[in-house]
Formats: C-alpha cells, structure tokens, sequence
C-alpha cells in the first residue's frame, strides 16, 4: 500500500513538473531567414469598439496588387513594389526600400529613425504573415490587421 501510494504521489509531482516546465512562449521568436520571401498583401482590417471595417475592400486595385520583399540578406529590409496596375503617374516596377529590424515577435519598419514603424507579427504558418498595429486618433484605439500572403 506504501508503494503505491508512494508511486501515485511521485507519478503526480512528476506530471506537474513536466507541465509546467513545457510552458510555450507566449511570443515566438520570427527573424528575417525565416520571413524572408515576396508577399501580396491579401486582407486589411481596422477594429474599434467592436467594429470591423473591411479596409482591403475600400482600398483601389492599383494598391491591391503591389509586393512586398522582405530580405534577410546582405540586409535586413523591405521592398514596396508597385506591380501590376499604376497608381498616381508611376511606372510598373517602381519601387522603394525601407530597413527593417525583426525582434522576437516585433516587426520594425525604419529602426532607430524619427519614422520607426513598429508592428506585432501575429501569426506566421510559413506562406501567411499577419501583422498588427494599434495606433490612437483622438483618444479611440485603433487595431489594424494586415495579411499578407507568401507568392
């Protein structure tokens, strides 16, 4: 009776243990290498209040078809390509690049400038990337929602 009592005691601490010691990380760790890729922007979202409007849908077909390169090397940045068709007078192809740092789960547009744009990867499955930022306007939070999906 000892025994097994000693048994289900240990075999309870041992199971607690290892529960415990497994907590997943509340924030994954993403880096450039594992982003790195051209991706469409696919949905758009702006959440307050419990209202959700559908940006991607208000938004013309000249934005909607634009890439985005995210490069992990010989630095760390981001292309905004105007693909497809042209807003505003450009040309197909024009394009700009930002630098970008990626720390933990946070996604910096522009790091260590006056302009620095951060932004919280949500999710990433290896062919989706959602991202969030909260910005304020007169007081009202604000949640953006971007998905962009891998080409």
């Amino acid at each position: 009776m000892k025994k097994t009592l000693l048994f289900a005691v240990l075999s309870i601490a041992a199971s607690i243990l290892i529960i415990t010691s497994c907590k997943k990380s509340d924030s994954p760790a993403y880096s450039a290498e594992k982003l790195a890729g051209t991706y469409k922007l696919t949905a758009a979202t702006s959440t307050s209040g419990g209202i959700t409007i559908d940006r991607f849908a208000e938004m013309e077909d000249c934005e909607k078809d634009n890439i985005l390169k995210i490069l992990a090397s010989p630095k760390t940045e981001i292309e905004f390509i105007d693909a497809g068709i042209i807003c505003g007078g450009g040309t197909v192809g024009d394009s700009h690049s930002e630098s970008l740092a990626i720390k933990g789960n946070l996604f910096i547009l522009s790091p260590g400038t006056d302009m620095a744009d951060t932004s919280t990867i949500k999710s990433f499955n290896g062919s989706t990337l959602v991202i969030t930022t909260t910005e304020e306007n007169q007081g009202i939070s604000i949640l953006n929602t971007s998905t962009l999906t891998k080409q």
